[in-house]
C-alpha cells in the first residue's frame, strides 16, 4: 500500500484544495466555487490517489455564516460545502471536518501572530483591543513551515493566495493529528 496522503480544503469563495506528494505540494485551486466541476476536481484527485494504492485522508475547514454576509451569497457558500462534504464522503475515504481556530492554534506560534487595529469602541467607551489578522498570521506560518513553497494560485499571479495558504496548513493539520 502506499502511504497516506493528507488532503486539506478550503472551501472559501476560491477555495483550495492542496497536499504533499513525492516532496511537493499539489495545489488544485477552485476558480469558482459557484461551479459543479469542483466536485468532478474534487473527486479526481482522490481517485487518482486512491487509484495509485494511497490511502487518503481528507480534511475540510468547517465554516459557517458570517455575520454581514447576505442571505444569498451565505445559501450559495452552503450548497456547495455540502456538495464538497458529499463528494468526499462518496469516495469511502477518512473525512475530517476542522473548524479554523482548532487548526490555527495548532499550527501558529506566536511569532507568527500578526495584529490589526480593531475600530470603534467597546462597551466600557473605550478603543476595542487589537485583533488578530489571521491571513497574514497563516501566510507566515506557512512560510515558517514550508520555506520555498509557492503559495500564489498560479504562476501569473503576483501575490499569495489565503486560500492555497490554508489549504496547505489544514493538511499539516491532519498530518499531525494522524487522522
Amino acid at each position: 500500500m502506499g502511504k497516506k496522503i493528507y488532503i486539506g480544503i478550503d472551501p472559501g469563495g476560491k477555495g483550495c484544495l492542496s497536499y504533499p506528494l513525492d516532496g511537493k505540494w499539489v495545489k488544485a485551486s477552485c476558480v469558482d466555487m459557484n461551479d459543479l466541476a469542483v466536485n468532478d476536481m474534487i473527486l479526481t484527485h482522490i481517485e487518482r490517489l486512491k487509484d495509485a494504492g494511497h490511502e487518503v485522508v481528507v480534511t475540510i475547514e468547517d465554516v459557517h455564516a458570517l455575520g454581514g454576509v447576505g442571505a444569498g451569497s451565505t445559501f450559495s457558500f452552503a450548497y456547495m460545502t455540502g456538495i464538497q462534504n458529499a463528494s468526499v464522503m462518496g469516495c469511502k475515504v477518512r473525512f475530517e471536518r476542522v473548524p479554523p481556530k482548532v487548526w490555527q492554534k495548532e499550527i501558529w506560534i506566536p511569532s507568527d501572530i500578526v495584529k490589526k487595529p480593531s475600530s470603534g469602541l467597546g462597551k466600557n467607551g473605550k478603543p476595542k483591543p487589537p485583533t488578530t489578522d489571521t491571513k497574514k498570521t497563516s501566510l507566515n506560518a506557512a512560510k515558517r513551515l514550508f520555506p520555498g513553497v509557492d503559495f500564489r494560485r498560479n504562476d501569473r499571479c503576483k501575490v499569495d493566495d489565503d486560500n492555497v495558504v490554508d489549504s496547505i496548513l489544514i493538511s499539516e493539520y491532519a498530518r499531525r493529528k494522524n487522522f
